[in-house]
């Protein structure tokens, strides 16, 4: 996984420390596409993480200046729930340098009115990618009726029609797949009655695959399964310089040393074979005692990986992530660095310049206020 394109002068400027970024922050209303004027942004926080379902889902936070109640007093038709934002970040101000990061979209909450006890009246805005939507949207059209798969790659791009990415995303109105790399193990038979987005993550998980909605267009790519390579240079270099502060610690919250993958493969007749699949490390046992852990899958292919059936192969790369912890890196810096990306590696360099470290981020939050220096706050898993 790569950093965003942003252009050479964007990446420029992200290291020169004389350059302020701003944000930019456009909507289409009733007389076209509008910027919030500048001066009532107060704050911005942007988000971005691997949710514990499987996919990256990206969530922010805005505070406007609401002097005169115009975000608040429903005088505007367009600052209501579901508003589409699009997400600049400006390096300095004269234009030459504007990223667009993202869409959002306003929260259930709309635009909150906000007052405290001086009588100071300030607007909240809460914003999510189109991820939050698709995991309350069902992939039935109808009660009891789940959505069945006879056959299908994974992804398959040059045959969408007996793809698993393309058919699940089909199942919701307006959204298709921007992006894809070709899975092509095959599975038999499935059905699917959840949400959306439960669906996709579920085969992002399974098949090791980064899974983001750009929009309302899925990316589905990185799977360790898939034909393309998977690009893990590093993008970024953050020296202790402009590091602003620093957290290592070693992280093995998620051990386990004996897995049990228990899955269903059902027919289309009807039939459901139960099936089991354990990996476990005696050795581990023996020093730690038996820590299980019970996995699941709905999409188990019946091809083969590695020399191994694919259900094997993959209970043992679960066992491998979870015996092995991780050094974790909690980092904030002055830098706006808007063009990261979770998935993305970077190297950071400590202790005086004496050691560099490559990582992985995780999370990823990008903090403006008007009145404050920029933050950029990074959670970092280094490579084992």
């Amino acid at each position: 996984m790569t950093f965003y394109d942003a252009g050479e002068t964007v990446k420029k400027r992200i290291v020169d420390e004389e350059t302020r970024c701003f944000v930019k922050i456009l909507y289409s209303g009733a007389d076209g596409v509008t910027e919030f004027p500048y001066e009532d942004i107060l704050s911005f926080e942007l988000t971005s993480y691997k949710a514990a379902e499987g996919g990256i889902v990206t969530r922010a936070k805005m505070e406007l200046d609401d002097a005169d109640g115009s975000y608040t007093d429903g005088s505007n038709a367009a600052f209501k729930r579901g508003l589409a934002v699009e997400m600049w970040f400006r390096y300095g101000t004269d234009g030459a340098a504007d990223f667009r990061r993202c869409v959002l979209y306003v929260g259930e909450k709309g635009f909150e009115s906000l007052q405290d006890g001086g009588g100071e009246k300030t607007c909240l805005v809460e914003l999510t990618d189109y991820s939050f939507f698709l995991g309350r949207m069902s992939v039935c059209r109808e009660w009891e009726a789940a959505l069945s798969f006879s056959d299908f790659a994974i992804c398959d791009g040059e045959d969408t029609e007996k793809s698993l990415v393309h058919g699940i995303a089909a199942s919701a109105k307006g959204l298709c797949v921007r992006r894809c790399d070709n899975v092509k193990l095959r599975v038999p038979y499935c059905e699917c009655s959840r949400t959306v987005w439960e669906e996709l993550c579920e085969l992002a998980i399974t098949y090791r695959a980064y899974l983001e909605c750009e929009e309302r267009e899925i990316v589905f790519t990185e799977s360790e399964y898939s034909e393309s390579p998977i690009d893990t240079t590093s993008q970024f270099s953050l020296f202790e310089d402009v590091i602003t502060h620093i957290h290592g610690f070693n992280e093995y919250e998620d051990y386990a040393n004996d897995i049990l993958l228990k899955y269903r493969r059902k027919t289309e007749d009807g039939e459901t074979e139960i099936r089991r699949v354990f990996s476990c490390d005696e050795a581990e046992i023996e020093r730690f005692g038996r820590v299980p852990l019970k996995k699941s899958g709905s999409f188990i292919s019946d091809g083969q990986t590695g020399g191994k059936d694919f259900e094997q192969e993959l209970c043992d790369k679960w066992l491998t992530e979870h015996l092995c912890g991780g050094k974790i890196y909690y980092i904030t810096t002055f830098l706006a660095l808007a063009n990261a990306r979770v998935g993305a590696y970077m190297e950071i360099r400590l202790g005086g310049g004496r050691k560099t470290v490559r990582a992985r981020i995780d999370e990823l939050t990008l903090c403006y206020k008007k009145n404050a220096a920029f933050e950029t706050r990074l959670w970092l898993k280094g490579e084992r």
